[in-house]
């Protein structure tokens, strides 16, 4: 295209003629499919993972069981057992603890003592990190008796720990 011949209205038509090209939803010719107009089908594979992640938030709340046993007694866990090897207490619901086989007893003290382990340990962390923590701050401004307060603090937890791992080391 020469510059002299170079006008407006030739411009828009040069325009125009590319915009057919580029942009199908233009493009009237058979043949050409619109690409802002998305097919259903697009739609739902776009929204197929929300539609799962629901799908299987659904289906996960339906399979809740309430577990057996707890260390808490309550109305729903009135009746109360010892494990065998740490001798923690705790609670059975009211309709299994009758149903229950060696087996199944077994498996549900396994997990009891399990859950205790952990909370000890979850205890035991949080006592020596309180210490350390009074220990430190009496470092820090100097504070002879804090600093002293910290080392005297004592850990119940972490020495229930100990003697719970003693135990199931001698069984």
């Amino acid at each position: 295209m020469e510059k002299d011949s170079f006008s407006e209205v030739v411009l828009k038509k040069q325009y125009q003629k590319l915009a057919l090209v580029l942009h199908s939803d233009k493009n009237k010719a058979p043949g050409m499919t619109s690409t802002r107009h998305s097919s259903g089908f697009t739609l739902f594979l776009q929204l197929s993972p929300l539609f799962l992640f629901l799908g299987l938030s659904l289906l996960s709340s339906l399979t809740y069981t309430e577990p057996v046993s707890n260390l808490q007694r309550s109305l729903k866990y009135p009746h109360q057992y010892l494990t065998r090897n740490l001798n923690v207490r705790f609670y059975l619901k009211d309709d299994i603890h009758t149903k229950l086989t060696n087996k199944e007893m077994l498996t549900i003290e396994t997990s009891v003592e399990e859950l205790y382990l952990n909370n000890l340990k979850e205890s035991c962390l949080r006592e020596r990190a309180y210490k350390e923590n009074v220990m430190w701050l009496g470092r820090l401004y100097g504070n002879h008796k804090l600093a002293q307060k910290g080392r005297e603090l004592e850990t119940p937890s972490c020495d229930t720990l100990s003697r719970a791992y003693n135990k199931l080391a001698s069984v």
